[in-house]
């Protein structure tokens, strides 16, 4: 796969994808949510420019608690707050925040789940891309790929949506192979989304043919969404790239 093809491919499923956006903590310059302001989605980290040591005021996003530290790297004096705070001079902690944890509480929404099922156009033939990102992507064959899914995981977190990206790929393999050979994987869990992947030739013994990529992708669509999944989500997005 080309960088075009990957870019297309990505920004395709992106903006697909766009209005499950995931939890954002804001960090205000002045009291009422007012003045320079510091948005992130990350879970935890440093405050920095250009608000840093200068916050006096914090949305707390639904579903989760925020706790600020005084000093970089979770240290000093600390404050929890269960609820946005308009004003945390009230809370004896103006101007004293540099870095926060976001922790998630009982009513949290759940990171969208979304598996890639292809071969080396998915998982990258060399590095970089091979393992790019791979330590937040779960990869059902223990290959240890990162690949698309491993860009795709950051442009979510870039982009402030919430994805738990899976890879399920096998070099110069066909949708025909995953279906009958992978769906002990590929059925492990319920899918949001699904992204499959055919070879590039679509049949190997027949290029050019698509008769099989029609065949088998239906079967894997039918599989995700139910016949015969232990674990089914008839609500799942299914792509299909070729």
């Amino acid at each position: 796969m080309n960088g075009l093809s990957v870019k297309m491919t990505l920004a395709y499923v992106l903006v697909s994808l766009s209005p499950l956006a995931a939890a954002e903590t804001c960090f205000y310059e002045h009291y009422d949510y007012k003045g320079a302001v510091l948005c992130t989605a990350a879970m935890e980290g440093a405050i920095t420019a250009p608000v840093l040591d200068r916050i006096s005021a914090v949305k707390v996003p639904a579903g989760y608690k925020v706790v600020l530290y005084q000093r970089p790297e979770f240290g000093g004096q600390t404050l929890e707050l269960k609820d946005s705070a308009p004003n945390l001079s009230n809370l004896a902690f103006n101007n004293l925040t540099s870095s926060f944890k976001l922790v998630a509480t009982g009513g949290a929404p759940v990171a969208k789940q979304i598996l890639f099922i292809g071969n080396s156009f998915t998982h990258g033939h060399f590095s970089p891309t091979l393992n790019f990102n791979a330590g937040n992507v779960v990869d059902l064959n223990g290959s240890g790929y990162g690949g698309v899914p491993g860009i795709f995981k950051q442009l979510t977190v870039e982009a402030g949506l919430d994805y738990s990206a899976h890879i399920e790929a096998v070099s110069n393999q066909t949708l025909k192979f995953h279906y009958e050979n992978k769906l002990a994987q590929i059925g492990s869990q319920a899918w949001d989304v699904v992204v499959l992947q055919d070879h590039s030739l679509l049949d190997t013994s027949d290029p050019g043919n698509p008769a099989k990529l029609i065949k088998y992708s239906a079967l894997l669509e039918q599989y995700v969404h139910g016949a015969n999944n232990p674990h089914p989500n008839p609500k799942a997005q299914v792509y299909l790239l070729a």
